[in-house]
């Protein structure tokens, strides 16, 4: 493909959905769904390992040790997030018919929602457990407002994929414990860490996994962007008053406090909304001023209110200034307010939210030429460097498109960020005559 300046739009939305159908989903199905425990267990080792072993026709796990690192396990936990994130990948592609090579995606998710209703929703006290074993007995019984959060999100979209109401009753449940135990009604917004019974934890008390801090008593910028997303389709499909009253709460919090400039700064401040002291604090992190711009107008457009159109276009204009490597493509993964970034390693994920933000101000035509040569650099870079042989994304990358992390899957990385956004460049840019098509041409709203 030609990188000119006359890029084919609809071309790449062509070979987009080619790799999603060929190659991605295919991955997601044949790797991460675990058929004998019940839900998903996206682990690169586990099957690097069981191909090895099949290869060997070895008859232990313990036989094989790979980088000198000893024997390796198989995978031993699920994550709320992980499930709830392929539950909503494997609707999706059902929804879009997106099936090949005799996968069922329908039935992928139907394995993924069977699992995580009956294994991570706590029975005694509501909501959704942080992290069970292989089988689903708890490990990590506390409760995140992330993690019930990406739960109503999947919920919400295998009702639209099975038409089945059972799973909307438990994203509305759902809905109801955070707003009874989460709900800070003491200083506004919501409780993003609290013990399994809804308890307080100790002050300052700190889970930290694959560099994500979880720290009892403060409230961030991640957590209430997802708790928005959530319940932008809750509200969308129920369009209950109590829960389109919480998500028009969320958006004025996120967009007065976490995205108030285009730098998104901060990312997270105590409960009572003080403000964290750091020296020296990376305070804006591009994939999250990215992902928020285009979600917020999805909830707005739920609300059926105006579109913040002049805030995406400021927070997507703030990280191609800071943030995106105008020579090679791509976005950094977070920097100073007004300053280059101090790491320019480049995340999957990113790149992501880069696509599916970039894509909606050029749908929208609420572009420049800049915008438009930004998404143009953005796309070589993720074909070129971001993007496997196999289709999946490598987790990170330096400037160059050198490996940094090539995990393939895990507990957060399970397909959600990248299989979203190439779905919406699809949408924007396809030629095809359907509705979603031509809403999107006409409109920008998805």
């Amino acid at each position: 493909m030609a990188w000119s300046d006359a890029i084919d739009w609809s071309a790449q939305a062509r070979r987009l959905e080619n790799d999603l159908r060929s190659l991605v989903l295919p991955y997601w199905y044949d790797t991460a769904i675990d058929w004998a425990d019940g839900g998903y267990l996206p682990d690169d080792e586990r099957w690097t390992v069981r191909r090895a072993l099949r290869a060997a026709k070895a008859r232990t796990l313990g036989a094989l040790r790979i980088h000198g690192a000893g024997p390796l396990p198989a995978a031993a936990e699920k994550h709320v997030v992980a499930q709830s994130r392929l539950l909503y990948v494997f609707s999706l592609a059902h929804r879009r018919g997106l099936g090949s090579g005799g996968r069922d995606y329908l039935r992928a998710a139907e394995h993924g929602y069977r699992f995580l209703v009956g294994r991570m929703l706590d029975r005694d006290h509501g909501g959704c457990f942080w992290r069970v074993d292989r089988g689903g007995l708890p490990l990590d019984v506390t409760k995140h407002l992330y993690g019930q959060a990406f739960a109503i999100y999947g919920l919400c979209e295998y009702h639209r994929a099975s038409g089945d109401a059972a799973p909307l009753a438990h994203a509305a449940t759902l809905f109801r414990t955070v707003q009874e135990h989460l709900r800070d009604c003491a200083h506004g917004g919501w409780i993003e860490h609290l013990g399994s019974d809804f308890a307080s934890l100790p002050h300052g008390t700190t889970t930290v996994e694959a560099g994500f801090d979880h720290v009892a008593g403060r409230k961030t910028a991640g957590a209430h962007l997802h708790w928005m997303e959530a319940l932008a389709e809750l509200a969308d499909l129920t369009n209950d008053d109590a829960v389109r009253d919480a998500l028009g709460e969320v958006v004025k919090m996120n967009t007065s406090v976490f995205f108030a400039r285009p730098s998104g700064a901060p990312e997270d401040i105590m409960s009572d909304w003080r403000p964290i002291q750091r020296d020296g604090a990376v305070d804006s992190h591009y994939g999250h001023n990215l992902e928020f711009g285009w979600l917020l107008l999805r909830a707005e457009h739920v609300l059926g209110i105006a579109p913040s159109i002049e805030l995406l276009r400021a927070l997507v204009a703030h990280a191609l200034r800071h943030g995106f490597d105008w020579q090679r493509g791509g976005f950094f993964t977070k920097g100073f307010d007004h300053r280059p970034p101090p790491s320019t390693d480049k995340l999957w994920w990113v790149q992501a939210e880069g696509l599916a933000a970039l894509t909606q101000v050029v749908a929208m035509k609420e572009a420049d030429d800049h915008f438009e040569r930004a998404l143009r650099l953005l796309l070589r870079w993720i074909w070129r460097h971001q993007r496997r042989r196999d289709g999946i994304w490598l987790w990170s990358t330096d400037s160059r498109g050198r490996p940094r992390n090539t995990t393939k899957a895990g507990s957060w990385k399970a397909g959600y960020h990248e299989v979203r956004a190439m779905c919406r460049f699809i949408d924007a840019f396809s030629t095809s005559g359907s509705p979603t098509h031509r809403r999107v041409r006409e409109t920008g709203e998805w």
